[in-house]
């Protein structure tokens, strides 16, 4: 967990905030784990989504993971026990994501927007998942991209997750977690936060292939698709809650 040691480069203000923030993190994760434990102690929990995510991971198979970032309060519990490798991105908020990754036997790779080089940030955690995904190649591994993150627009899906699929040859999954009741906080992603004695799961798209022989200019194809499968189980899980999808997705444009 160096990356929340290595402060000294950062101006003394911001240094002070950063070890505050770590200091929270640290504590923050075991408040979250056992507010999920109450949800689910509560709640009538399906899981059966998760199956082909275990299934291709007993098999050795490659799968990238696509969540809207709506998700990114429920996902880490909900996907305990996958040993996935995520992305959290490098401001405060994914220093308490990326703890409580690691506390639920999860990894995670820094980077995604902001407002410091952003650019950089963003190509060299690309960089970093390609890298974690050959480095278990025929073990079987789980990589999660909430593709419209860190800023949004919500559903608007950028394009380095198909690059990073086309790199580790993995398969492509789109999930929506869903729960009821939920409590849509007024973030931009209107992220979810499960509320206990209700219900939870999750809608999960067919597969989605790189083409064979494909190359980083016929990826937009892939882009479009699995950002439009996305939008799809988004508005199934919402149908299937009864209620109307929130927030409104956009597409990339």
């Amino acid at each position: 967990m160096e990356q929340f040691d290595d402060l000294e480069h950062l101006p003394p203000a911001r240094r002070r905030k950063k070890r505050v923030v770590s200091w929270l993190a640290r504590r923050a994760p075991g408040l979250y784990i056992a507010y999920m434990r109450l949800v689910y102690a509560t709640s009538r929990v399906d899981e059966s989504g998760l199956e082909v995510l275990r299934q291709r991971k007993r098999g050795g198979q490659p799968t990238l993971l696509l969540l809207l970032h709506q998700d990114v309060f429920v996902a880490p519990y909900f996907l305990r026990g996958l040993e996935v490798c995520g992305l959290a991105n490098v401001g405060d908020a994914g220093d308490f994501i990326a703890f409580a990754m690691h506390q639920l036997g999860h990894s995670t790779v820094r980077g995604g927007s902001s407002t410091r080089d952003s650019r950089r940030r963003a190509l060299g955690a690309v960089r970093d998942l390609v890298r974690h995904g050959r480095s278990k190649a025929g073990q079987g591994f789980i990589i999660s991209i909430t593709p419209d993150g860190s800023r949004g627009p919500a559903g608007a899906c950028k394009a380095g997750f198909a690059f990073v699929a086309l790199e580790t040859q993995a398969t492509i999954y789109c999930m929506k977690i869903q729960a009821r009741p939920a409590w849509f906080l007024p973030t931009w992603d209107r992220t979810m936060v499960p509320l206990p004695f209700g219900r939870l799961w999750a809608e999960v798209s067919e597969a989605i292939e790189i083409p064979a022989g494909a190359r980083a200019a016929d990826l937009e194809v892939v882009r479009r698709k699995a950002e439009a499968e996305l939008h799809r189980v988004h508005r199934d899980a919402f149908e299937r809650d009864g209620r109307e999808p929130v927030p409104k997705l956009q597409r990339l444009e």
